[in-house]
């Protein structure tokens, strides 16, 4: 039994792939939903009671808003402490150029290895004789245990 406001209806869950984004998928959802509801009798509608990607999408807006306020600061501090606008001027453009160059460079270094820790080791098709030398002597941390499904 599933029911929406007291009233009789069906759930469907919708779960993103590993490594898909978040917000894509419920875009893409939402375009399908409205072109399936094109065809539902008059008095079928849909509604999404839970929709996890508000949380992701005011996530995103309080990293960009933490990230000019700690830019902001930063300076504030630096020019309380130089005392000279003109000694602020250097790293004012240089902790821009950093934190974009981090961002470009985590982006430039990632992988898929690294980005799915343990998805050899925990991988259902993997054969304990594949594994290296290394891993039957591994601290218990990362032990055979802790990564089988």
């Amino acid at each position: 039994m599933f029911s929406l406001n007291n009233k009789p209806s069906t759930g469907i869950g919708v779960f993103q792939s590993p490594g898909a984004n978040a917000l894509e998928v419920e875009k893409a959802v939402e375009q399908k939903m409205a072109v399936l509801a094109k065809a539902f009798p008059q008095d079928i509608k849909y509604d999404t009671p839970f929709d996890t990607t508000k949380f992701v999408s005011e996530s995103i807006n309080e990293v960009y808003k933490t990230l000019i306020e700690a830019g902001l600061l930063v300076l504030v501090v630096i020019l309380i402490f130089l005392q000279d606008w003109r000694a602020m001027l250097v790293p004012a453009t240089t902790v821009p150029v950093t934190i974009i160059g981090a961002f470009a460079a985590m982006a430039a270094l990632a992988s898929p290895s690294t980005s799915r820790p343990c998805l050899r080791s925990c991988s259902r098709s993997a054969s304990w004789s594949t594994m290296p030398s290394w891993w039957w002597k591994a601290p218990p941390i990362i032990s055979r245990r802790a990564c089988r499904p």
